[in-house]
């Protein structure tokens, strides 16, 4: 009993983990807005809004709204498994989309010039229709269901793919046999304990053994992990889009041999071209002295280096 005593206590100490990395997520994304909002002022919304502009804003709405939603409480009927995870799609199905976009975007920007990118690009966006048309059926087509481990911790099972009523056979024989396997496992448990399942309202007895939470030490090491790489993509994409170089003030000339140059496949020095990009970022610590954030000094130090740059010099200090 001792042993199973102390599965309990990691089991709570993950569940414990679990929640704050979604709470400490949710503050990330919070807190990423709030020291960038003068920035999205300045860049975006005091420019021409178009379509990368609209990606920028986009990935920063998700990146607050999809940790926020992960932190939805969990109720221990079926119903609310369903409600919370419905919720939660449209966030999932935006994180996806807008990475994929992004990632044809920077497609584009490198293979500039090439044939190539239209090769590619329609490979990366393809990487976007399959898990989402995947994750749209499995949504569909799914039963939920919630069960309770311990007194405490409460979750949420799904089973996609199948009709509704044999969705709801499957769970019910795929606990059962769970709890056979836990109790064959731990003959020294001893009398095995009633859980109660919800399936969508309708309720079912199901006996589990005290042993079974042993199995579910996976399932909340995979959600910290799943929480974190659905959070952090739109951080470092609304990031990135904020610090990428933009010249507002620069000759036709000076910017299409700019963009050529940076544009090479390998360059060190990548910049997306401002012209398929718009007006999204600058450095966040230049100031915002006038319109653009440059001034006189900075403008023409900055012409200067693009000229340097043109000839074989120097890109950016």
């Amino acid at each position: 009993m001792a042993q199973l005593g102390g599965k309990y206590d990691q089991l709570l100490w993950l569940q414990f983990t679990n929640t704050h990395v979604t709470v400490a997520t949710m503050c990330v994304g919070v807190y990423e807005y709030l020291i960038t909002l003068d920035d999205e002022v300045q860049l975006v919304w005091n420019k021409r809004v178009n379509a990368p502009t609209m990606l920028l804003i986009a990935s920063r709405i998700v990146m607050v709204l999809g940790p926020l939603m992960n932190c939805l409480p969990l109720l221990s009927i079926g119903r609310w498994c369903r409600v919370r995870a419905l919720v939660s799609l449209p966030m999932h199905l935006a994180c996806m989309v807008i990475t994929r976009l992004f990632s044809a975007l920077r497609v584009y920007a490198l293979w500039k010039g090439t044939k190539i990118r239209w090769m590619c690009i329609p490979i990366v966006l393809a990487r976007a229709v399959v898990p989402v048309a995947t994750t749209i059926f499995s949504a569909v087509h799914a039963t939920y269901g919630s069960t309770m481990i311990t007194s405490t911790i409460s979750v949420c099972v799904e089973v996609a793919n199948l009709s509704p009523g044999a969705n709801r056979n499957t769970l019910l024989l795929a606990q059962q046999r769970h709890s056979s396997r836990c109790a064959r496992a731990h003959p020294d448990v001893g009398q095995v304990t009633a859980a109660r399942v919800a399936y969508e309202g309708s309720e079912a007895e199901l006996i589990s053994g005290d042993a079974c939470a042993s199995g579910w030490h996976d399932i909340f090491l995979g959600q910290v992990f799943n929480t974190i790489l659905q959070s952090m993509p739109m951080v470092l994409i609304q990031r990135f889009m904020l610090n990428i170089r933009q010249l507002d003030r620069v000759t036709e000339i000076g910017e299409d041999s700019w963009s050529a140059e940076l544009s090479s496949v390998g360059s060190i020095d990548f910049r997306v071209p401002s012209h398929f990009l718009g007006n999204i970022g600058e450095p966040l610590d230049c100031g915002h002295d006038g319109e653009g954030g440059f001034d006189g000094d900075s403008e023409s130090r900055i012409v200067e280096d693009v000229s340097d740059d043109v000839v074989g010099g120097r890109i950016f200090e």
